[in-house]
């Protein structure tokens, strides 16, 4: 696991990272410095071959791309996964009963970005690649922005763009466009090497909205030899054509989050690191091609971390809980709460790392008359090898099963990773 300093200081770059993706531009050597050049012809290229996404990848960094900062104020590196699976058996076959495009046995590893497996080798699922860079105008003022790309879609993701400012040496104000920090591993979710599973377990991680537009209040202090970490944050969110929507079969879709408040709290000791979040927001769902599924909730949600590190063993584990209450629409005045957890065990020796996890997620109805519970379970072991402190390979077996109502059927699962930051 990564140690709290450690994770601070990664944390820290990540977030200043600015991602392209190479249907928009393409990667100039110009002796040590990486330039950046949009070309039609590539994105052209790129939009119409998809399917080599991965491979082009693949082709780039595996030759070493290094990277240096074109001058001294703005900093540039990057991050890339190439990531294969295949399901392997399950015990639903055909369609999906939700989402009849899908054609089953299947396993959706990533929701948030429609990233599914089937009986074939696809390496598209959960391919991202990653191009950062940070532009510090003073001492206390620096401009960050950051784009993924990924394999499920053609089209670059503007993931950050915000301004930061230092107000002191304990606080800094940001304003712009930020991840929502719902979650332990929600800042760096897209970069592979840091943490053990090939991908961040579904169960937790996972939402229609993953950013907002806003402000962030943060706070760095330390009381004796715990180190505390907190902010504040609030702002909005608008997600056209959700890829997250369209892995329940809803293709045009509008997804707002308004009013977006919340809080986090990090506190670290030793090789002990704990974390809690609270958000609220007001949501609203637009079906472009059904109107009459529109909707509007009012979402409460609340997560805790806490993860221990003894060098050799670590721990990583993470509850949370969901509430959304219907406002209107079909399902007005009903409320579901999602309570999902995850845990693992992993023990480290020498560049090895093997990790044992168990996730389950539920969706409960205050009416089960009018919505039934689901009831989703996960278990993985990852074995990983590091070839260097900045790359990494892994291999995962997932068994995923539904002891109630089918959604997906259950199914095993083969992954492999290759993950590195350059």
């Amino acid at each position: 696991m990564v140690s709290a300093n450690d994770r601070q200081k990664r944390s820290f770059h990540l977030h200043v990272y600015y991602t392209t993706d190479f249907g928009l531009t393409k990667l100039l050597l110009v002796g040590d410095a990486l330039k950046l050049r949009h070309c039609a012809a590539v994105e052209h290229f790129m939009v119409t071959h998809r399917n080599i996404f991965t491979a082009l990848c693949a082709g780039v960094f595996l030759l070493g791309v290094h990277t240096t900062p074109a001058a001294a104020d703005i900093e540039v590196s990057g991050f890339l996964s190439i990531v294969g699976g295949k399901v392997l058996n399950g015990s639903l076959y055909g369609p999906m009963p939700d989402n009849p495009g899908v054609i089953c046995p299947c396993y959706i590893a990533d929701y948030a970005n429609f990233g599914t497996y089937d009986g074939a080798w696809s390496f598209g699922a959960e391919s991202r690649i990653g191009m950062q860079a940070l532009a510090k105008l003073s001492d206390d003022f620096s401009v960050t922005a950051q784009v993924t790309a990924r394999g499920t879609d053609a089209r670059a993701q503007l993931q950050w763009a915000y301004a930061s400012y230092v107000l002191s040496p304990t606080w800094d104000l940001q304003i712009g466009r930020k991840r929502i920090p719902l979650y332990f591993y929600s800042d760096f979710q897209d970069v592979g090497v840091t943490y053990p599973w090939v991908g961040l377990p579904p169960e937790v991680y996972g939402w229609e909205a993953a950013n907002y537009n806003g402000v962030s209040l943060r706070n760095r202090t330390a009381v004796g030899d715990v180190y505390l970490n907190s902010s504040v944050f609030g702002g909005s969110e608008e997600v056209r054509d959700s890829r997250y929507m369209q892995s329940y079969g809803q293709h045009r879709t509008d997804v707002r989050w308004n009013n977006i408040l919340g809080v986090d709290l990090e506190l670290s000791k030793g090789s002990w690191t704990l974390r809690g979040v609270a958000i609220q927001a007001d949501t609203e769902f637009n079906d472009k091609d059904t109107p009459a599924n529109d909707s509007a909730e009012r979402m409460k949600a609340y997560a805790i971390a806490a993860n221990i590190d003894f060098n050799n063993w670590f721990v990583l584990s993470e509850i949370a809980t969901n509430a959304r209450t219907t406002k209107y629409g079909a399902l007005q005045g009903l409320t579901i709460t999602v309570p999902a957890v995850s845990i693992g065990v992993g023990y480290r020796r020498a560049a090895w790392t093997g990790f044992l996890n168990y996730s389950h997620y539920q969706e409960l109805s205050s009416d089960t008359s009018i919505l039934p519970n689901f009831d989703y379970r996960h278990a993985s072991l990852t074995v990983k090898y590091d070839l260097s402190p900045r790359s990494v390979i892994k291999t995962q077996i997932d068994h995923y099963w539904e002891p109630g109502l089918t959604y997906s059927g259950a199914a095993n699962v083969l992954r492999i990773s290759y993950d590195r930051t350059f």
